[in-house]
């Protein structure tokens, strides 16, 4: 009896690896780029603190502005649920195709694929490109 219990124990924890080490698992990233002056900005991180919640996806919240303080009195005042990055430099926006629009999102999907979306977007919006994306 004991060995039985051990054995299918033994089973699930090594299907719940495989599906693990396979991605099965994996979520979409979400790459919000924000700015302190701008407004929608502001309004998109209590979006993206509700999706998060949800867990449909990983958020990261990537500042944009040139003076660290700004970015940060932003992040304070918005208060995201999720990581936040400073991109000094506009090098990340550059490197992942959202330069030259803030707000802006890179959905990257659990397959590697990515969208980049200019502008704000609606809560239900971005749950269906999340979803698409899964």
């Amino acid at each position: 009896m004991i060995i039985l219990l051990k054995f299918r124990f033994l089973t699930a924890f090594l299907i719940l690896l495989f599906l693990v080490a396979s991605n099965a698992y994996a979520k979409p990233t979400v790459y919000d780029f924000a700015a302190s002056w701008c407004e929608p900005c502001k309004r998109d991180v209590n979006r993206d603190n509700i999706l998060n919640s949800e867990g449909i996806a990983n958020f990261v919240l990537v500042i944009e502005d040139n003076e660290r303080a700004k970015g940060e009195a932003f992040v304070a005042a918005a208060g995201p649920n999720f990581p936040v990055e400073y991109d000094d430099g506009h090098a990340k926006a550059n490197s992942m195709g959202a330069a030259g629009s803030t707000p802006s999102l890179v959905i990257v999907g659990s397959d590697g694929k990515t969208e980049v979306v200019m502008g704000s977007i609606g809560i239900d919006e971005l749950r269906a490109k999340i979803k698409a994306h899964s």
